[in-house]
């Protein structure tokens, strides 16, 4: 079933109330997941999460736990320099 214009307006809204630091994290892992050419489903059971989950917490990156994020982290090897640039 497609979007009415209500919810299209409404999902555009969110997006510009995005919180700087979810935009950053999601920066981050796409970045990384790229560089390591890494899909996300094979990140997700090295978080210990289904692949469904990984997407739907790139997309919302504030549902991601402490311990998940301390994770893909040493996973990915993310930089001090990345993580610093994160606005938490």
């Amino acid at each position: 079933m497609p979007a009415t214009k209500l919810q299209k307006k409404v999902a555009k809204e969110k997006k510009k109330q995005e919180d700087p630091g979810d935009a950053a994290l999601r920066k981050i892992i796409k970045g990384y997941l790229g560089q390591y050419r890494m899909p996300c489903k094979a990140l997700a059971p090295e978080i210990g999460v289904s692949e469904s989950t990984m997407y739907k917490r790139i997309a919302c990156p504030e549902k991601f736990t402490r311990r998940e994020i301390k994770l893909i982290f040493r996973i990915l090897q993310v930089s001090e320099e990345d993580k610093r640039t994160i606005p938490w």
